[in-house]
């Protein structure tokens, strides 16, 4: 049977056997981020993307607020507090999602907020 997306996006990481090492992206579900790593050239799962945007279009976990204005709807967030799960933010190649209680660093620079 084919494999769903869903289920690309749970197996676990595997670095492959090979020695030809490239910087690739994978899917954590324990942190629930995608998240770089090297790999070998060959074996390995399908849970294996050439780059953060490829992981992130088949494997992100529905965010509360869109990444385009983190800094408005975080703070919407904080001020009603319902269901604020989840937010995205997006810097550079090191994109993640994070949970509330992390501290957020928006794309306007230095402005850090704990929540």
């Amino acid at each position: 049977p084919l494999m769903g997306q869903a289920d690309i996006c749970r197996l676990p990481k595997q670095d492959g056997n090979c020695k030809t090492l490239s910087l690739r992206w994978f899917y954590n579900r324990r942190s629930n981020r995608c998240e770089r790593f090297m790999y070998g050239g060959c074996g390995g799962n399908a849970n294996n993307f050439k780059n953060l945007q490829e992981c992130l279009d088949k494997c992100k976990p529905s965010a509360k607020f869109p990444a385009e204005t983190p800094r408005r709807n975080l703070l919407q967030g904080l001020i009603s507090k319902a269901g604020l799960r989840r937010f995205y933010h997006r810097l550079d190649e090191k994109d993640v999602f994070h949970d509330a209680a992390e501290v957020v660093e928006c794309a306007f620079g230095r402005n850090k907020i704990q929540v």
